[in-house]
């Protein structure tokens, strides 16, 4: 599996930075641990290090970084299967970006079906800015605009739930907007973007939904996050984007904090 993108690319130093890292003595350890973890200990030790390039041999035994620069210098290969030592030479020619090529373990080759690829990407990355594009398809598969970016919210909502449960328009949507919350002596304002709505059917239990996925600025967090709405709100659903909540350390939960 290859990512590739055009942006600034990696200087020879830039490498020793950022991928170096991952022969660096003091990464052993974690390298044993991870093999030992399970996928939520490896992504809670990870986000904790900040070794997310770590990750990539969860799933791959080699991993081949092609990459120019928009600085002068050469075009550079660095290579490595995860343990102490790495391969770094230049190369002939390369485009101003970077290429990341996986060798997928058997184990993790369920990976490469496009449907896991695009639900991947659009579970984390649909609102990213950037467009991403899917085995050479020239329309990105990201919306890259939430819908509480749209002129017209509502209707916006409408076609992103259709897109992601098609067939089953909700019964109402509420777009969500800031929130101002009032102390003793002074108040405060919470930026707050995204909509709640209220699911099509019956609800056999005033627990079946109360659910809410939740971005910080436009970076997927978490989804079936059911403690933020209060208890009498079971029968909605949401989606927000709210920069003053506070990630975990994976980034796979939000932090149950004054501002929660």
């Amino acid at each position: 599996m290859t990512i590739r993108d055009n942006g600034c690319g990696l200087s020879e130093e830039e490498i020793g930075t950022y991928l170096a890292t991952i022969g660096r003595g003091y990464t052993r350890e974690l390298r044993e641990r991870l093999t030992l973890c399970s996928p939520e200990e490896a992504a809670e030790l990870i986000g904790q290090f900040g070794l997310g390039f770590l990750s990539a041999f969860l799933l791959a035994a080699e991993v081949t970084v092609v990459t120019r620069s928009f600085k002068d210098g050469p075009a550079l290969r660095w290579h490595s299967t995860g343990d102490e030592f790495y391969d770094l030479r230049p190369i002939e020619d390369a485009e101003t970006g970077m290429s990341v090529s996986l060798r997928v373990k058997p184990a993790a080759s369920f990976i490469l079906r496009e449907e896991e690829l695009l639900g991947t990407v659009r579970t984390y990355a649909d609102f990213l800015p950037t467009p991403i594009h899917l085995a050479g398809d020239p329309v990105p598969v990201n919306l890259m605009t939430p819908p509480w970016e749209a002129d017209d919210v509502e209707a916006a909502a409408r076609d992103y739930l259709d897109r992601v449960s098609p067939g089953a328009p909700p019964l109402y949507v509420l777009p969500l907007h800031d929130g101002e919350v009032r102390l003793r002596h002074d108040s405060i304002t919470i930026p707050l973007r995204g909509f709640l709505y209220v699911p099509p059917g019956s609800v056999a239990s005033v627990r079946e939904y109360g659910d809410l996925t939740v971005y910080i600025r436009r970076m997927f967090i978490c989804d079936h996050e059911r403690d933020l709405l209060p208890p009498w709100a079971r029968f909605v659903r949401g989606v927000l984007d709210c920069p003053a909540l506070q990630p975990t350390a994976s980034r796979e939960g939000i932090h149950q904090d004054e501002t929660f």
